[in-house]
């Protein structure tokens, strides 16, 4: 019954939050989610020029960011993207795809990233004082 649907939470990138008047503040590239992959209680976004964001959501009402990727900033080689702002150098990340331990991120304008994630030690967030990203 769709009437019964209850947000639990949210996430949102600090780049796809609107400002306080509701009016998006950041018109340097497109920021908002596209598609998501879930496994194990982590959500692979993609995100598009806020790249891939790997999400824990083992605790629906309180989703943590672990890690994030963005790919450089390149020209849409089509030409068809543009920001907001006339800006024509943006990651512009599409798809992603989980496999074997490994992340498949598609970005339209760079091509196709495989990165691995390796969660942070307690010992490396002793020596950093945070978790690195």
């Amino acid at each position: 019954d769709l009437g019964e649907i209850i947000e639990l939470s949210h996430f949102a990138t600090e780049r796809s939050t609107p400002r306080e008047d509701g009016t998006q503040g950041n018109l340097d590239g497109r920021y908002s989610a596209h598609n998501a992959v879930v496994a194990n209680g982590v959500d692979y976004a993609a995100w598009y020029s806020d790249g891939l964001r790997m999400v824990d959501i083992s605790h629906p009402t309180r989703p943590e960011e672990l890690a994030w990727f963005i790919p450089p900033a390149r020209d849409d080689p089509q030409g068809y993207w543009a920001a907001p702002d006339g800006t024509g150098s943006f990651a512009m990340v599409w798809g992603v795809d989980v496999s074997d331990g490994l992340i498949y991120v598609s970005d339209m304008n760079t091509g196709l990233w495989i990165l691995r994630y390796n969660p942070p030690t307690p010992e490396g967030i002793a020596a950093h004082g945070h978790l690195p990203r």
